[in-house]
């Protein structure tokens, strides 16, 4: 997640959403670290997205931990 500016931001939204309701703990955490990361360049097109889908508690404290 260190290509900030140049990820490709619809591609990756859609697969963060995509695994936003598995049941696997790892996966959750792993989707809102890359958040979090993809944050650091992106903040507020990160906290749209958050906002506007369901995922877990776990990926959402993941992804706005340093918001």
């Amino acid at each position: 997640m260190k290509w900030g500016t140049d990820t490709d931001q619809r591609l990756y939204f859609a697969n963060c959403t995509k695994l936003a309701g598995h049941s696997d703990f790892f996966i959750r955490k792993t989707v809102g670290w890359t958040l979090r990361e993809y944050a650091k360049s992106e903040p507020e097109a990160v906290q749209r997205l958050v906002a506007s889908h369901a995922f877990s508690p776990l990926t959402v404290r993941e992804a706005l931990k340093h918001l």
